[in-house]
């Protein structure tokens, strides 16, 4: 049984922060709209001062908060805007342990209008309205379709919204106007003037948990367990460690890309029942930093004559990014963290796919290791490789590839 671990603050999804300003910030500046309307989305990352929790780089995220008072307890918030033109959309919110999502082929859509995430839908269909209700608990559309409750156990709550991967030419907002929000007493459906808008501070909460150990032969575990949308199919992000980038090593992996509608090169594709996912990346972070260096994703990857991808993780150096792709490999450069980490996500796995990340169960530190690999739930789907040393591979090593 392995016993070499190391303890890291994981949040589930998101750890937002002002970059300046502390308490003063957080105290200052609310402002309540005279009428129900309840102001705009703040931008995450992107030269702002909030800062995404291991973001992948294909995602535009907002996120909109409000101070919750005596007078606020009461209020419902009436969120209506158009599907965007995008890979993948969602609404969640947020809180330590209550936050809750609401993917978009969940979303009803208005009467008259389509949702083009759902399967055989038109995704570039003109009629593409929708409304959905962020409600306090105990309200009477607690339970019903296009609903998210409020979390009770925070002061500020907030709610998160993500657009992944927007068609081409239509990056901003993807392709639409970001959603209006507004303010209604929700025992009576009267309008009402929204609460204070807060800055936004955190999303979930940080527990400890175990990592497993950097050793040659690398393997992806599930990491992020307890919370319910990182294990909903919305979005499974498996985690491999790597060894302190001083130490010269590149990191050399190879999986099977699953099936997916690749909205990039053919805009009008249609979403189908059997699509394998909707959507599979890895990316390069910081294990401290928290930060993301460089992404890739499925439209993206060199596949073989199989089906496989390979990947070659290392430094920013042209040698060996050049070296990787005369070999017809992609390259995934880990910037300038001390200490990196790898992610790979897939979006939306089929229930019944072999190669589904949902399969992999959360990482356990007091259970023999090698067992707990994801290749032992998803088969070649799972990225697996090894570590070799960067001067050996630009000499010709195969890094363990094959030939």
């Amino acid at each position: 049984m392995h016993t070499r671990t190391a303890y890291y603050g994981f949040a589930a999804f998101f750890l937002l922060i002002a970059a300046t300003g502390g308490c003063v910030a957080f105290r200052q500046g609310f402002v309540a709209d005279s009428d129900n309307s309840c102001g705009e989305w703040s931008l995450i990352g992107r030269g702002t001062n909030l800062i995404a929790f291991f973001p992948n780089t294909y995602t535009e995220y907002r996120i909109w908060s409000y101070f919750r008072s005596t007078r606020a307890a009461t209020t419902a918030f009436r969120i209506t805007g158009q599907f965007p033109y995008a890979r993948f959309t969602a609404f969640q919110s947020s809180s330590a342990g209550q936050g809750r999502a609401l993917a978009d082929f969940e979303i009803a859509p208005e009467p008259g209008s389509v949702n083009p995430f759902r399967p055989g839908t038109d995704r570039y269909a003109a009629n593409r309205s929708y409304t959905i209700w962020f409600v306090p608990p105990g309200s009477a559309r607690e339970g019903k379709p296009n609903t998210i409750v409020i979390p009770e156990n925070t002061d500020f709550p907030s709610l998160l919204l993500r657009i992944i991967k927007p068609d081409r030419g239509k990056t901003e907002h993807g392709g639409m106007p970001l959603p209006t929000i507004e303010a209604f007493d929700d025992k009576t459906g009267e309008p009402v003037s929204c609460p204070f808008k807060a800055p936004p501070v955190s999303m979930l909460d940080m527990p400890s948990i175990a990592l497993p150990p950097v050793e040659d032969n690398i393997s992806f575990y599930y990491m992020l367990g307890g919370d319910e949308f990182g294990r909903s199919r919305s979005g499974i992000p498996l985690f491999a460690r790597l060894p302190a980038s001083r130490e010269g090593k590149i990191a050399a992996l190879r999986f099977k890309v699953p099936s997916f509608p690749d909205t990039v090169n053919n805009p009008h594709v249609v979403f189908k029942k059997d699509d394998e996912v909707r959507m599979a990346l890895i990316c390069a972070h910081g294990l401290w930093s928290t930060l993301t260096s460089e992404c890739l994703a499925d439209d993206e990857f060199k596949k073989d004559s199989h089906g496989f991808a390979t990947v070659i993780v290392g430094p920013e150096d042209d040698k060996l990014k050049a070296e990787a792709q005369r070999r017809g490999y992609d390259y995934l450069s880990w910037g300038h963290f001390l200490v990196p980490a790898l992610f790979y996500r897939q979006i939306l796995p089929r229930e019944d796919f072999e190669g589904s990340a949902w399969r992999v169960p959360v990482y356990d530190a007091t259970r023999p290791l090698e067992p707990q690999g994801a290749e032992h739930f998803m088969g070649a789907y799972a990225p697996t490789g090894r570590l070799c040393s960067a001067s050996a591979f630009l000499k010709g090593d195969a890094c363990g590839l094959p030939h």
